[in-house]
């Protein structure tokens, strides 16, 4: 799907149910995805499939709020965030976790 169509889609959601109702739709699929993780790895009972899953609905749940909070905000934060990530596995960064 192209990127002009997928942002539309995006945005008619947000219009169409609103800003409050999306952001609590998003945040019940985080939650969906960490139930899903919590059975695949803790509990040794999920399958990829409803990983896989709960990890598109969270995608789309996260772009709808990137459309709410200026994208461009979300995606230079991400690069920074990124950026210290790639200096945390280089070792030139420490990092609590060791």
């Amino acid at each position: 799907m192209d990127n002009k169509r997928e942002t539309k889609i995006y945005q008619d959601a947000v219009n169409k149910w609103g800003e409050p109702t999306q952001a609590f739709m998003a945040m019940g699929e985080c939650g969906e995805l960490t139930a899903a993780l919590a059975r695949f790895f803790v509990q040794g009972r999920g399958n990829d499939q409803e990983v896989i899953d709960e990890i598109a609905d969270v995608q789309i749940m996260l772009n709808q709020l990137k459309l709410m909070f200026m994208r461009e905000a979300v995606e230079q934060r991400k690069i920074e965030k990124l950026l210290r990530l790639e200096g945390i596995l280089g070792g030139d960064i420490k990092h609590p976790h060791g």
